[in-house]
């Protein structure tokens, strides 16, 4: 079966609700049955646990300090192939979390083009 993951920035400019908006992205992480969670950010650690408490295993799951290391974590999973070709990686933050780094990182460690795990758009 196709594993799904999911590398998410901070939801920024939420104000008071920040902390529990991030909890419930968790918790819809681990209900929608992703197999890993990758986070960084201010929150990180509220999305992390909220998704582990929601049943998504601890092993799935890392927090880290940059989208480098987390680059790095999903390059790890893919040597390992706990992740491999075909599988879904879903990337999102808000702008100015800069996710789209995490991409370029992961090209680079895989030996791909820049570009190549992106989908083009047409409009």
């Amino acid at each position: 079966r196709c594993r799904r993951a999911a590398a998410l920035g901070d939801m920024l400019e939420l104000g008071a609700g920040a902390a529990a908006a991030h909890r419930q992205i968790g918790r819809l992480v681990a209900e929608l049955g992703y197999d890993f969670l990758a986070v960084t950010g201010q929150y990180a650690e509220e999305t992390a646990r909220a998704a582990e408490k929601s049943g998504l295993a601890p092993s799935g799951v890392m927090v880290c300090a940059d989208t480098d290391a987390m680059a790095a974590w999903f390059a790890g999973l893919m040597a390992e192939e706990r992740m491999r070709s075909g599988d879904w990686l879903l990337v999102k933050g808000s702008r100015s979390m800069r996710m789209e780094l995490m991409l370029q990182s992961l090209e680079l460690l895989l030996g791909g083009a820049p570009g190549s795990l992106t989908e083009k758009s047409n409009g």
